[in-house]
This record gives C-alpha cells, sequence and structure tokens, in this order.
C-alpha cells in the first residue's frame, strides 16, 4: 500500500511539472514575434522582448535561463537550441545563435558594454553577436560584443570569448585563444546532444523537423 502510494506521488509529480514547463512555454510565447513547436522552458525563466525576439524548434531551457531582447534589438536563436541552469542572452542591438547550439550553466551572452568606462552615465559601444551552428559553449562562459563564433567550435569553460572564433576549433582562456582545431567528424551532435533534447527530437541532426 505505501509502495502504491508512492509510486502514485512520483508519477503525479513527474506530470505535474511536466505540465508546468508546457504552461511556461505557452506564457513565453505571447512574448515572442516567433516561437517554434515544441519549445520547453523548466523552472523559473525569464523572457522580455521590446524588440525583436524569435525563437525555433525544440528550445530548451532549464531553471534560471534569462532571454532578454532590449529596446528595438534583435534576438534569433535557431532550431534545438539547449540552455542549462542559469545562462542568459542579453540583446540591446542584435544577437544570433544557429542550429544545434548547447549553452551550459551560467553562460552570458551581451552585445553590449552597458555603459562607458570612463562616464557611467554614458551608454556603452555595442556590436552583434554571430554563434553558428553545432556551437558548444562550456561552464559559466561570457562571450561579448562584436563576436562571431564559427560552425562546430567548442568554448572551453570560464572562458571570455573577446574576438571571433574560427569554425571547428577549442578556444580557452580569459581572453579566449585557439587551443586546437576539432575534427569536424568527431563533432558528431547526436553524440553529446541533451537527454532532455533526444527524448523530443530525431536523432539525427539534419533530419526535418516536423510538429
Amino acid at each position: 500500500m505505501t509502495l502504491y502510494g508512492r509510486v502514485n506521488k512520483e508519477v503525479a509529480v513527474k506530470f505535474f511539472r511536466k505540465g508546468r514547463a508546457i504552461v511556461q512555454a505557452a506564457i513565453a510565447a505571447t512574448k515572442l514575434n516567433h516561437r517554434g513547436g515544441h519549445c520547453r522552458l523548466y523552472g523559473r525563466c525569464t523572457v522580455v522582448n521590446d524588440g525583436v525576439f524569435t525563437l525555433g524548434d525544440y528550445f530548451c531551457a532549464k531553471d534560471g535561463v534569462s532571454l532578454v531582447s532590449g529596446h528595438g534589438a534583435e534576438l534569433r536563436i535557431g532550431n534545438r537550441v539547449f540552455m542549462n541552469y542559469g545562462a542568459s542572452v542579453y540583446a540591446t542591438h542584435r544577437i544570433t545563435i544557429g542550429d544545434h547550439v548547447l549553452i551550459a550553466d551560467d553562460v552570458r551572452i551581451m552585445d553590449t558594454d552597458s555603459h562607458d568606462v570612463v562616464d557611467h552615465a554614458k551608454p556603452g559601444k555595442t556590436a552583434p553577436i554571430t554563434i553558428g551552428n553545432h556551437v558548444w559553449i562550456g561552464l559559466r562562459s561570457l562571450i561579448l560584443k562584436g563576436v562571431t563564433i564559427g560552425d562546430g567550435a567548442v568554448v572551453a569553460a570560464g572562458s571570455v570569448v573577446t574576438r571571433d572564433v574560427p569554425p571547428h576549433t577549442l578556444v580557452a582562456g580569459n581572453p579566449a585563444r585557439v587551443i586546437r582545431a576539432i575534427d569536424a567528424h568527431v563533432m558528431r551532435q547526436e553524440a553529446w546532444m541533451p537527454t532532455a533534447i533526444k527524448a523530443t527530437s530525431p536523432m539525427d541532426p539534419s533530419a526535418p523537423i516536423r510538429e
């Protein structure tokens, strides 16, 4: 009897959490210019859109994720993008994130200095950020204004990216620099796609997306 009750409770909690995530995704959709199918926001996620904000299919965000498109800004996130706990994207000009991108815990992506270095009352410099397809950004990394990260690149944990990252390279450090090249055939998306996305999307990254 006790075991039966415990199982029911676990099942109920599981379905409650799944339902809450679906509801949150539906609420967030009202703030977006476009939202793809099968999007999931788990826990307390912040979504602010005062500009243009488009979200692709199979997007998944964990608790504490923050997505902000400021006044007149443009934020575009592609298909099958995963953001882990506490990650944030803050666009004041333009940020573009490609398909099959993994963004680890506490990553910060921001296209502005916020304010001038000398006079804090003056606005800081801004420049667009572009993140390619099949990119992996490691734990607590910082992606700063004007950066382009090429397809298949990996940003190691704790990196501060201040300049462009060539495709299929591993970068690390502060400021981040190229450590070595990565074989494009080794970086297969299905091998390191999060379980949350695997459960709802085809294993083949080239497979068409269907509702």
